[in-house]
């Protein structure tokens, strides 16, 4: 087929992920927690606790899907799966829908390794404050290039649907998939000690809880640089926002207006009921 050896395409990837543990994969839409859901299991699993050389980056602490997939010569097997191999449950970090359309066919075998192997924890949290995080943080990335208020950006279309509703259309396709466990920021923030004991009998992990129980923010982009350079195993893998090009974010009860709230109850309140985030139409 014309590729290489050490090209994540090739059919001997296959077995070579089966010599590797049983993924945890933590799927969410972006700006939901995903790296706070990450760095619990690193902190208080003991079977997810990888490990990173120094100076390498964080995100050789978890495999990024997206990240295979975008830059399959910067991420080559054998880097991988050593990677990989640092720990007997390694994570699997994914904004993708559960069908992973987007990787197939090429990426066949490490999608056949998660779903025959791997149990999915889907990260969610209130759309309105995952709204404003999106727009503040990832304003001009992600999905448009000009300039929007928050109105139009809620409004704008997105692969034939709004943010909220894109919003809305990911968690009930990852709710539907049998054996996914859902995850709530908010409650992981409120409750940590409650939510890793669950966890732990829920996904057969062995759980020794660390104090404190939610891991310390990074102070910037130099204390983060500072932590690659000589932390094996950082508290925090959550991404810089320094790359951004950045706004502060919002607060959704000043920021959205009387009409703003409507559309997002129209776009995405039966879900936000579903999952216990709004308790009526009220």
């Amino acid at each position: 087929m014309g590729r290489v050896q050490g090209d994540p395409f090739v059919p001997s990837v296959s077995a070579a992920l089966g010599a590797i543990g049983a993924p945890i994969v933590v799927a969410s839409f972006p700006r939901s927690g995903t790296h706070l859901a990450i760095d619990m299991l690193r902190r208080h699993m003991v079977e997810c606790r990888s490990w990173k050389r120094f100076g390498e980056r964080t995100d050789h602490l978890y495999l990024s899907l997206e990240g295979l997939a975008e830059k399959p010569r910067e991420h080559a097997v054998p880097a991988v799966l050593e990677r990989l191999a640092r720990s007997p449950r390694p994570i699997v970090k994914t904004h993708c829908w559960p069908d992973f359309d987007s990787l197939l066919p090429a990426f066949q075998p490490w999608i056949e390794w998660l779903r025959e192997r791997g149990r999915v924890i889907y990260a969610y949290r209130d759309p309105r404050n995952v709204l404003c995080s999106m727009y503040a943080a990832r304003r001009g990335l992600l999905p448009h290039t000009l300039p929007l208020s928050l109105s139009d950006f809620l409004r704008a279309e997105w692969e034939g649907r709004s943010v909220p509703a894109r919003w809305a259309a990911h968690a009930a396709r990852w709710l539907e998939v049998n054996g996914v466990i859902a995850l709530d920021y908010r409650r992981v923030v409120d409750e940590p000690r409650a939510v890793m004991i669950e966890l732990a009998d829920q996904l057969g992990l062995t759980l020794e809880l660390v104090e404190p129980l939610l891991p310390p923010a990074t102070h910037g982009r130099w204390h983060g640089r500072w932590l690659r350079l000589v932390s094996r195993r950082p508290a925090s893998t959550a991404l810089n926002p320094g790359g951004f090009r950045r706004i502060p974010t919002p607060k959704w009860r000043d920021a959205f207006t009387r009409e703003d709230r409507r559309f997002i109850h129209q776009e995405a309140g039966e879900m936000m009921s579903r999952l216990g985030i709004e308790s009526s139409d009220e």
